[in-house]
């Protein structure tokens, strides 16, 4: 295994392999933060119209950016894991667009497989790409503006680097050094406590309190979806892990997705001890007769609504004898889009034994295939979300 550091936008360019893209002030440790804190899906993107543009098209979907540190206009957050920390983000989409980090992933054209790495996860990163055992590995510092090679980035590529050729490196001397920086004084300054609170320095330089990995998945030109990797394993096994631990035994009734998600469980080890069986029902009689959907429903509300991914996932539940039933019924195009209900419309149901979730999702419209691989994706985010205590 080759592992090769590069600095700023101009090395993620030139990354190949299995690329890590590094920002630790404050962008990718930020983003863990996100998806600890419920976050239904982030969406990274390289320019600020893109992230403007998808709020036009789903107004639900949370702004969370900056440039040149600064909180862009009219977005509901700047880059902060202090600032967030009590947003209401369970379930929402969450479009995020820095100077740095996510420049990076959209620059990052010639990588294989794109990963994001920071402190607050080194070792999960270290432990991800072992597992993987790539011929090149590359991990991009992308400093400050993606420009200028910023210390905490270095010593976070450095870092990894050790984790991963399983080599010697003080990373209690380096976190002295680094607070000794230009780099960390600028979150101790009162007058910039706005921009740059105490608390994210602290926040940021947490080591390994994550044990999952971001991999970018792209999904359209700029828009990249984060999908949490955990623990070294898939979101599936973990979900599999979590209801064995419970008892419990999950079922899925799918429209659009026409069977993925409950592939995508039966390709986690043991998945037979929680799964039974599930059921593909794309015409509507087929709901009405199979899961019970009350046909009033789809008369007042559409087939694609969350009254009717609420009836399939407690029928399928119902159906299968499982604590879990997950509904999902959209519109993946090219064509069946409204005004009220674009293409990219994707409604879903979670019925658990303390009561049935339903939500309702814009993943745009990127391509039949891309918005059915979205919807799965959404789904065993929000499992796991729902499944942890």
């Amino acid at each position: 295994m080759k592992v090769t550091i590069f600095d700023n936008i101009s090395g993620a360019a030139r990354a190949e392999g299995l690329t890590v893209i590094i920002d630790v002030f404050r962008a990718f440790s930020l983003e863990p933060y996100l998806i600890s804190r419920g976050a239904g899906e982030i969406l990274a993107v390289g320019a600020e119209e893109t992230a403007r543009r998808l709020k036009e098209e789903n107004p639900d979907v949370v702004l969370i950016g900056e440039r040149k540190g600064i909180r862009l206009p009219g977005f509901a957050y700047g880059n902060s894991p202090t600032q967030t920390e009590g947003a209401e983000l369970s379930g929402k989409t969450v479009v995020h667009t820095t100077s740095a980090g996510t420049q990076g992933i959209a620059s990052a054209r010639l990588a294989d497989r794109i990963i994001t790495g920071s402190l607050v996860n080194a070792e999960a990163v270290a432990a991800f790409i072992r597992k993987q055992n790539p011929e090149k590995v590359s991990l991009v510092a992308m400093g400050l503006s993606g420009k200028t090679p910023t210390p905490e980035d270095t010593l976070c590529a450095e870092y990894l680097e050790s984790l991963i050729l399983q080599k010697e490196y003080d990373i209690d001397k380096e976190l002295e050094n680094l607070r000794l920086t230009d780099s960390a004084a600028r979150f101790f300054d009162p007058e910039k406590a706005a921009v740059f609170p105490e608390g994210d320095y602290h926040r940021c330089t947490k080591v390994s309190i994550f044990d999952f990995v971001l991999e970018a998945h792209p999904i359209g030109e700029d828009i990249f979806r984060m999908v949490p990797v955990y623990g070294e394993m898939p979101a599936e096994e973990k979900v599999v892990q979590l209801m064995k631990e419970k008892g419990w035994h999950i079922s899925f009734a799918e429209s659009c997705t026409g069977g993925r998600a409950a592939a995508r469980l039966v390709d986690a080890a043991s998945a037979s001890s929680v799964f039974n069986g599930s059921f593909v029902t794309y015409a509507d009689e087929v709901k009405e007769n199979l899961l019970g959907v009350n046909p009033a429903l789809i008369k007042k509300y559409g087939v694609v609504s969350e009254q009717v991914a609420r009836d399939m996932a407690e029928g399928c539940a119902e159906k299968m004898g499982a604590e879990i039933g997950v509904g999902i019924t959209g519109i993946a195009g090219p064509t069946g889009g409204s005004e009220k209900k674009p293409v990219g419309t994707v409604c879903f149901g979670f019925r658990f034994p303390d009561g049935t979730t339903t939500f309702r999702k814009q993943f745009g419209n990127n391509g039949r295939s891309s918005i059915r691989e979205a919807s799965v994706n959404f789904v065993f985010e929000t499992l796991l979300s729902l499944l942890e205590p």
